[in-house]
């Protein structure tokens, strides 16, 4: 079985929405004695070859969503020193040209992810890594980039906007914004940095059916939020990942659960992600 644990930012010192250099490390400690990690490449392979390289011993990989700046800064060399891998993706109105920075102010750094959206609507993209830093993460050999569409905002529905129509938007208008968007955020990560996506990121994990049927043309894998183990072979259309936690007794409880058939049964009864949506159209349980 197969655990993607899904990051977003990692942080000198705790901060909402990060996890600290220090909880980062010892989470990591924990997932390469009790699992084998494996690359980006190797994800792909597990699933489209039904390969199982653990032979039954439990696999992680690691994977971070947006592109922060604190991605390059901080879990760049702690990844590095480990000899480890991640899949970092990044959505197209997040790509910016800039120069690559060693350090950034605590006033950029410390933004809370709301924050940071709203400063990116204002053309202020400076808590993201541009793509020179981009570049860096790729060509330090730690990252792999894969796709995360072509926005991350929200609609009037309070979904992502590439889940399903939102915002006036007829289903044919969706289904050309969302067919296109994806298409451009791939082209500009192949074009950018010579990199080929081969996984898709839902923004929130969001996603529909229809949003589901668009993106499998690619070809790529897609993964939401949700919460789950993936089987060597595994042919559900999207994948689940594993949030986590900067608190140590929650990680744990997460690898626990779900690396047993019957607690991570329970879990789904009780704790399901409001991730899928069916028309009509409504982010209502």
């Amino acid at each position: 079985m197969l655990f993607v644990f899904m990051y977003h930012r990692i942080l000198p010192r705790p901060f909402p929405g990060a996890i600290s250099a220090e909880t980062f490390e010892r989470q990591l400690d924990y997932l390469q004695q009790h699992y084998k990690m494996l690359t980006p490449e190797e994800v792909v392979d597990y699933v489209r070859s039904g390969k199982d390289p653990a032979h039954g011993k439990p696999c992680a990989a690691l994977t971070f969503d947006d592109g922060w700046l604190d991605n390059l800064l901080y879990a760049t060399p702690i990844l590095k020193a480990r000899g480890l891998r991640a899949t970092v993706a990044v959505s197209t109105e997040y790509l910016y040209d800039g120069e690559c920075r060693n350090a950034e102010t605590d006033d950029v750094l410390y933004q809370t992810m709301a924050q940071a959206q709203t400063a990116a609507k204002n053309h202020d993209l400076r808590a993201y890594a541009n793509c020179a830093e981009l570049a860096a993460m790729v060509n330090s050999g730690v990252w792999k980039l894969e796709a995360h569409g072509s926005c991350h905002q929200l609609g009037d529905a309070g979904a992502s906007r590439l889940a399903f129509p939102q915002n006036g938007l007829s289903m044919a208008e969706f289904e050309t914004r969302l067919e296109q968007g994806i298409a451009e955020n791939c082209r500009q990560i192949e074009t950018r940095f010579n990199v080929r996506p081969t996984m898709f990121f839902w923004p929130w994990g969001h996603y529909s059916e229809t949003a589901v049927q668009i993106a499998k043309k690619t070809g790529m894998l897609q993964f939401t939020v949700a919460k789950g183990g993936i089987r060597p072979g595994d042919r559900r259309p999207v994948l689940p990942r594993i949030g986590v936690s900067p608190k140590w007794k929650k990680f744990r409880k997460n690898c626990f659960v779900f690396r047993h058939g019957l607690l991570a049964f329970l879990h789904d009864l009780f704790h399901t992600e409001k991730v899928f949506f069916e028309p009509p159209f409504s982010t209502q349980k």
